[in-house]
């Protein structure tokens, strides 16, 4: 009777322990394809759409807080020394924003990799569906937190299947899909778990699955995936272009106004260059 209660009791952990790893596949091909992928492409959509706008705006607002500083500095050194060396006012100056430009520069390639993956981007639906479920079939043999005991080989493999999939080299992918497969044949069997064992491994999963979820709804709540919802509406990306355009074009002419001023204040007054 107990050898019965034992076997029973071992058969609803193993249903569960394959509930759990099943849980755990699909929970890591939501993550990798969020992380690998769809951040990428949202982040690409969004620096097109809105991105390029305000770095535009962003650069105006450096380049007048840059203006303001320097008819500051001017008018000081006119007050202290009765003139105004050019050169070191545009040194200091342009020294106190150097972290901005930098920033800047940042930005810049952040556009430049956009515009090159809008060329350059040949990852179809139908190749991504697939990339996907040679990835899924993968992880479901090779992931270490679904599968206990892999070999070196194996764990080399998964570490080139990460990257393929990165890539979107679905090829490969198939390729190392196949090797995947050939090295799972011998691979250990649930039914040979000892009872202890087989529940030290529902409870680490169970652990896994949690922390999993919870980086994945972090992720979904950070940049680019909170704006996801905003790109797809395009009446409403239109109306945060043509905000971004209007305060473009005010910046710009608050910018004419005071580099004008700044030109008039060194003709008005003795200065080096």
């Amino acid at each position: 009777m107990a050898d019965k209660k034992l076997q029973s009791d071992y058969e609803k952990l193993l249903n569960k322990y394959e509930d759990l790893k099943n849980q755990m596949i699909n929970v890591i091909e939501t993550k990798e394809s969020l992380l690998k992928h769809k951040f990428y492409h949202l982040k690409a959509n969004y620096i097109l759409k809105i991105g390029v706008l305000e770095h535009r705006l962003l650069d105006l607002d450096i380049k007048l807080g840059l203006i303001k500083r320097k008819i500051q500095l001017t008018q000081s050194h006119m007050k202290n020394v009765g003139f105004v060396n050019v050169t070191i006012i545009e040194f200091i100056a342009n020294n106190e924003f150097e972290n901005l430009f930098e920033f800047l520069k940042e930005n810049e390639k952040d556009i430049d990799m956009a515009n090159y993956l809008k060329l350059n981007n040949n990852l179809s639906d139908d190749k991504l569906n697939e990339l996907n479920k040679y990835f899924r079939n993968i992880v479901m043999m090779l992931h270490p937190d679904i599968n206990v005991r892999l070999t070196d080989t194996q764990l080399r493999l998964w570490e080139k299947a990460k990257i393929a999939y990165e890539r979107a080299e679905l090829e490969y992918l198939k390729i190392l899909y196949k090797l995947a497969h050939d090295e799972a044949i011998n691979s250990t069997r649930l039914e040979d778990f000892a009872l202890d064992e087989l529940s030290m491994r529902v409870d680490y999963l169970e652990a896994r699955l949690k922390e999993e979820y919870d980086e994945i709804r972090s992720i979904q709540d950070d940049f680019p995936f909170n704006i996801a919802e905003l790109l797809s509406d395009e009446s409403k990306v239109k109306e945060v272009q043509s905000e971004l355009r209007k305060n473009i074009e005010l910046g710009a002419n608050i910018l004419k106004i005071l580099e004008d001023h700044y030109l008039l204040i060194l003709t008005e007054n003795k200065y080096l260059n």
